[in-house]
């Protein structure tokens, strides 16, 4: 305990990030909260390494390096999984993904039941654009270790959509809306590589799903508008064009 934090009251804030975040789902809570912990403990390296993967997913990346570098220096003080996720933050930061992919291999040598660690590893493969069937299979890894971990079905879909494998891009996206039939996200991605096999009817009512699942996106409209230029139904393209 007194390596994670000596402090109760930083503790508190602690928690109160994640209450803020699963809860409430209130990011700028969830930061204040961590910096308040920060503030009572310099030296709470787990709260740093919060607050870097929020600098780091928000885009700040000055700030996101530099956060990563003080929870480093008190190391002793991590967990081993967030230890290897700073260090691979702090590669991609540093533009160099193939240092964050060498270091997601050695987390996955070392803790080889981690499903973070599978995760990581087929997320920094697909970025790098590198062993793309490596990355398939740490995401089979991960379904191994967690059958809950259903959302890897539309990443190792991203995957295969990136080797050019569109029929199996397909048999993920649908596993996926077998156990999330209400996912507009699963339901568009479905839609647009319909459309990239230039099967247009198919792209077509995939879209139409789509806009029913979320009436407030353009995106299902614009896709239609897409299939019907590429089908050569013009005049069909601006009707619905008029439409939106």
């Amino acid at each position: 305990a007194e390596s994670f934090t000596p402090s109760a009251e930083a503790l508190r804030h602690y928690v109160d990030a994640f209450v803020s975040l699963r809860v409430e789902v209130d990011g700028a809570a969830l930061m204040t909260s961590l910096e308040q912990a920060i503030e009572i403990d310099p030296q709470f390296a787990e709260a740093r390494a919060n607050r870097a993967i929020g600098l780091f997913l928000t885009g700040n990346n000055p700030d996101a390096l530099t956060e990563i570098e003080e929870a480093l220096r008190a190391d002793y003080r991590l967990s081993r999984s967030s230890r290897f996720t700073l260090q691979i933050n702090k590669a991609m930061i540093l533009q160099d993904p193939l240092r964050a992919v060498d270091i997601a291999k050695t987390w996955v040598e070392t803790q080889s039941n981690n499903e973070r660690a599978y995760r990581r590893l087929a997320e920094v493969l697909g970025f790098a654009s590198i062993e793309l069937d490596e990355a398939l299979a740490a995401y089979e890894r991960v379904r191994e270790i967690n059958p809950n971990a259903s959302d890897t079905l539309l990443s190792s879909a991203a995957i295969e959509r990136q080797r050019g494998n569109l029929e199996s891009a397909v048999e993920y996206t649908e596993r996926f809306l077998l156990e999330r039939p209400d996912s507009f996200e699963a339901r568009l991605n479905l839609a647009e590589i319909r459309l990239a096999q230039t099967d247009f009817d198919a792209a077509l009512a995939e879209f139409e799903r789509a806009g029913y699942l979320d009436s407030q996106s353009i995106a299902p409209q614009l896709g239609a508008i897409q299939a019907l230029m590429q089908q050569g139904s013009f005049a069909l393209a601006e009707d619905r064009l008029e439409q939106i």
